[in-house]
């Protein structure tokens, strides 16, 4: 599969479907990534130029460069501060509102969601797994930051449930993207009771997990 889908991608996909049967496990990948999928548009935003993300892109923990990649792309694509509504990112990416569905879905028996990378073009189509709006929500801006720190050579970009370096990019940049750690701190405001985090987690629609996982991943903003 590598010369399909990429070298680097395919080291992903290993750590995806081990198991008992892993052979059974990538037909299914494969029949899921031949669905229609929604293609995402991505000509209007380039891969920030910021130094800084630049540098730690290369030489931080995996967290750290996702984080950091984050806030240098909320600032090269313009993105005012606070939280992103469903129909921000629907226009950012120059999909349908139908994508990031306002309910919650079922989400798809695969071990991963995929972006596959059109040739000669900055089109993806994304072909999600998660149902669930603020999984979802989540699960798009994870394919997003792939693509602008994955290897050019990778075809197929994956989220996936592993703890390899390259998901903990993925999440961090997700977190800090949709639930930017300022903001979430302002929104607070020095209250970090369970209501009030299961209210901020509302307020950025995502996870209570995110929400819970910024702060400790900032532990300067969360109780002593």
């Amino acid at each position: 599969m590598a010369a399909n889908a990429g070298q680097h991608a395919v080291e992903e996909l290993a750590s995806a479907i081990a198991g008992d049967d892993p052979g059974d496990t990538l037909d299914c990948i494969r029949d899921f990534a031949d669905s229609a999928g929604v293609i995402a548009k991505l000509d209007g935003l380039t891969r920030p130029a910021d130094a800084t993300a630049a540098i730690i892109a290369n030489d931080a923990m995996p967290w750290a460069r996702g984080y950091h990649f984050a806030r240098a792309a909320r600032h090269a694509w313009e993105i005012p501060p606070g939280a992103m509504r469903n129909d921000q990112i629907c226009d950012m990416l120059k999909i349908s509102p139908t994508a990031l569905p306002a309910g919650d879905g079922h989400s798809v028996n695969v071990p991963l969601g995929l972006a596959i990378r059109a040739p000669e073009s900055t089109d993806l189509r994304l072909v999600l797994r998660k149902g669930h709006r603020t999984s979802r929500r989540f699960e798009v801006i994870r394919l997003l930051s792939d693509h602008f720190m994955a290897p050019m050579s990778d075809r197929w970009l994956l989220a996936t449930d592993a703890k390899t370096a390259r998901q903990q990019s993925q999440r961090a940049f997700a977190a800090e993207f949709l639930c930017p750690i300022d903001d979430l701190k302002d929104f607070l405001g020095g209250d970090y009771s369970d209501g009030a985090l299961e209210e901020a987690a509302h307020h950025f629609l995502v996870s209570d997990r995110i929400v819970t996982h910024q702060l400790e991943n900032h532990p300067g903003f969360a109780p002593t």
